[in-house]
């Protein structure tokens, strides 16, 4: 009984650390709402409209692609789920600082097309993890308010960037998100051993 206490406590931890990773980079994911993306077009690539929907293309296109990856990777991944999220998070945020800096519209849309993978491979192993450290029964439940809690974040967000955008800068804004992430990771890092467990699944 001892036993199964320290593995619910342990994968519990493991799941608020998953949750508070996901709010870490919600923080920075607003960046990649439209305006902000004309707005970087504009002012980082000196470009025009069409070229907010050729990097918006990219992005959908990058994602679609890289979740399409994953799912070919599935069996390579294997249970490696906290390593594949930690080198998404990693490759992605990178990504975002490079883009960040970059002035060539040629090269940024590689870049946001590059990111699809590395973001699909976070996101799907994060949920793949949370889903794995919570109990059946509790599942439904941990997962609402978790989506609750992340969509009161990303409009929080919203409001924050807005106001940052026009004190630090666009280009400065996207650093900033590429720090978020690389936060995130850092807390990933950190805490991995609430994660040690992750293959195991609660109630299974």
């Amino acid at each position: 009984m001892a036993h199964l206490d320290r593995g619910l406590e342990n994968n519990l931890a493991g799941a608020a650390m998953l949750t508070f990773m996901d709010i870490i980079d919600m923080l920075g994911g607003s960046v990649w709402v439209g305006a902000f993306t004309l707005a970087f077009v504009q002012a980082a690539l000196g470009k025009g409209e069409e070229w907010w929907g050729f990097i918006n293309a990219a992005y959908f296109a990058g994602s679609v692609g890289g979740g399409l990856l994953v799912l070919a990777m599935a069996r390579a991944i294997g249970s490696n789920f906290l390593a594949a999220m930690l080198i998404g998070m990693a490759g992605y945020g990178v990504l975002t600082a490079i883009y960040a800096l970059n002035t060539q519209p040629f090269i940024a849309l590689i870049l946001v097309l590059l990111m699809g993978p590395f973001a699909e491979l976070s996101m799907i192993n994060r949920r793949t993890l949370i889903q794995r450290s919570v109990d059946n029964d509790m599942l439904p439940k941990v997962m609402s308010v978790q989506a609750s809690l992340l969509n009161l974040v990303f409009c929080i967000s919203l409001l924050v960037m807005a106001a940052l955008a026009e004190w630090l800068g666009i280009v400065n804004l996207y650093l900033l998100a590429a720090v978020l992430t690389l936060l995130a990771l850092g807390v990933g890092l950190i805490g991995r051993r609430a994660f040690h467990n992750e293959a195991g699944t609660i109630g299974s």
